[in-house]
């Protein structure tokens, strides 16, 4: 499978949107970075 490489910027939004709409489902304390990077699809580290 070939890695998919995106710019800074385009990654960063993705996260802070995807973290952005699970803080308002989920509420800040139940939100943690797994699930962040599971709800955009990329690996943690």
């Amino acid at each position: 499978m070939a890695r998919i490489t995106k710019e800074y910027h385009v990654r960063k939004n993705e996260l802070l949107d995807a973290a952005q709409e699970l803080f308002f489902t989920k509420g800040y304390k139940q939100t943690s970075i797994e699930s962040i990077i599971k709800k955009i699809g990329v690996a943690k580290g």
